[in-house]
Order: C-alpha cells, then structure tokens, then sequence
C-alpha cells in the first residue's frame, strides 16, 4: 500500500502521467477491484472448499484410504503430492492450502514424523510450481518465439527427476 502511493506521487510529481487520463484514487480503486475480481474468487472457492473437505471429515477419510494403500511408500509420494498441487493450481501455497491437512493426517495415521512430511508436502509444490501451466505460459508469453509446450516438457522432466530425489530423501529420513 505504501509501495502504491508513493509511485503515484513519484509519478504525478515527475509529470508522467498520460495526458487526459483519469487517475484520480477512485479511478485506481475502482480499477484495481475490477482487476481483483476473478483472483479473489478463486481464492476463496479453493479455500472454502480445502475447509469442506476437512470440517465434512473427507480429508481424513482420504488420509486413511491413503495410508492403507500407500504404507512405508507414503514418504516417497508426499513431495509428488505437493507437486501435483503446485502443478494443479499454479501455486505452492494453494497446493499447501488443498493437501497440506491431508498429508498431516496421512502422517499421523502411520506414525510418520508430521514436520518432514509437511516440509516434503512444501519442497514438492515449490518444485511443482516451477512447472505449473500456469507459470509456463506468463513466462513463454513474456519472450518472443518461445514454445511454452517445449518449455513445459523440459521443466517437467527436470522437475520430476528432482521430486523423485526428493522423495526418495524423504522415504531415507522417515
């Protein structure tokens, strides 16, 4: 906020402003929550849902199915999870916010240690969303001629390679 009203006066006071052009502060609010619209939806429809899941008990209904299915082999899968997240919506702190409870539950279900598996949840969606779509196709969009589905297959293969290190570091250390 700071930030934004300095520049605003650092730029009236330069005279940069395009002549003709509103840019009083009700304008600027006016644009700025027209602009923020359809972020803040989603925002809050993934954390309402991230929410559901855990107060209707399907989080822990999944954790439990995960545990069964997964056993000693969930510690190497916990960092693909949170990469899958990342990779889903764009972002590690959304994937945090849809598996975070779920990978604390699985944990706990088979006696694993909560904080490495968290950490394994948060290192796999930073890794994951250096390839989400999302962000490969802002970054391509930004240099001229570049192929954002080549962009998109290297990053996944060097990625993915990374993640199965990681996991398989996970998988060692519990």
């Amino acid at each position: 906020m700071y930030t934004s009203l300095l520049s605003f006066l650092w730029f009236r006071w330069r005279g940069t402003f395009r002549e003709g052009e509103d840019y009083s502060g009700r304008v600027i609010a006016i644009k700025t929550v027209k602009g923020s619209i359809k972020s803040t939806i989603g925002i809050v429809t993934l954390v309402a849902m991230a929410v559901t899941m855990q107060l209707a008990g399907m989080t822990q209904l999944l954790a439990q199915a995960l545990s069964a299915a997964t056993g000693p082999l969930f510690p190497f899968l916990s960092p693909i999870i949170g990469a899958l997240g990342a990779f889903m919506t764009g972002s590690n702190t959304n994937s945090n916010v849809v598996f975070g409870q779920l990978q604390l539950e699985t944990a706990t279900a088979l006696g694993l240690s909560v904080a490495v598996i968290l950490a394994a949840q948060t290192a796999g969606g930073a890794i994951g969303s250096l390839f989400a779509p999302a962000k490969v196709i802002v970054g391509a969009s930004t240099v001229d001629g570049a192929s954002d589905s080549l962009i998109l297959r290297k990053a996944l293969t060097y990625g993915l390679v990374i993640i199965a290190i990681l996991g398989l570091v996970v998988w060692l250390v519990v």
